[in-house]
């Protein structure tokens, strides 16, 4: 399977903006949606692609304002990223679909399955909240970030950033992320309790030595959801398919080995 180059896919006019879109292997397989993590792009799961079982056809969405999706007139919030997810598997003509989604796209992966607005057969997430607690010690962490610590702590994604966006604004594509991770309203924000109307299998991946997410909030959304389960993955951080790529590959193919 090939790896995503921000060149062989295409933008599609949705909602005020253009949400870029990319696919690899088997175009008549079954359709894998890929939804990055916020400040990423689909380019951030290059380094697993070509390991990826071929049948499978991988979509992969620059979420709304990230990589070579434009941000149109809408303030960022993970309700508006579902309702683009939704739009792109409307025009795709897709009739069911598997999620994959890191960080923030696995925020707007459960929202999804939750949601039962489409047709969601399994659901992975890679170190994605699905509520951020008053007392989670993370955010007090996320009030602490701006625009400039972010570019001056990560320049590789003010630098993608800056290189595939059409219309830059990294000051207000930032402070709209930024925004998304304290977002308290459970219209627009984490999935909270409505996780438990996912019906779905699902699989949450879990860096053993993540900083921003526990093993016990990990614990509580698995007990939520009937049908999934936790995977914890020993000397990886937030990125498990990044820190152990061959770990995150297995759990990969065993986890989609009966679709398609």
């Amino acid at each position: 399977m090939k790896p995503f180059d921000h060149q062989a896919g295409n933008s599609i006019p949705i909602h005020g903006t253009q949400i870029y879109v990319e696919q690899t292997g088997d175009p008549t397989g079954h359709p894998v949606l890929y939804l990055p993590g916020g400040f990423g792009h689909i380019g951030e799961f290059n380094s697993v692609i070509p390991s990826l079982p071929n049948h499978l056809r991988l979509v992969g969405i620059d979420s709304r304002g990230h990589g070579k999706s434009t941000m149109g007139d809408c303030k960022l919030n993970y309700a508006q990223l579902e309702d683009d997810v939704l739009a792109v598997i409307e025009q795709l003509q897709l009739d069911e679909v598997s999620l994959v989604g890191n960080s923030d796209g696995g925020i707007v992966a459960m929202r999804l399955a939750a949601g039962g607005r489409c047709n969601v057969q399994s659901v992975l997430t890679i170190g994605a909240h699905w509520q951020v607690a008053d007392d989670d010690p993370v955010r007090e962490d996320f009030k602490q970030i701006t625009p400039g610590s972010w570019r001056a702590e990560f320049p590789q994604t003010y630098e993608e950033y800056m290189s595939l966006n059409p219309e830059p604004d990294f000051e207000r594509f930032a402070e709209d992320v930024l925004g998304m991770w304290l977002d308290d309203d459970p219209a627009t924000g984490y999935p909270g309790e409505a996780v438990r109307r996912i019906a779905c299998e699902m699989l949450i991946v879990l860096g053993a030595n993540d900083p921003y997410l526990t093993r016990e909030s990990m614990e509580a959304l698995a007990s939520r959801v009937p049908k999934a389960k936790l995977a914890t993955v020993a000397d990886a951080g937030h990125a498990v398919h990044d820190d152990q790529r061959d770990a995150f590959v297995d759990l990969f193919k065993r986890f989609f080995e009966s679709v398609g």
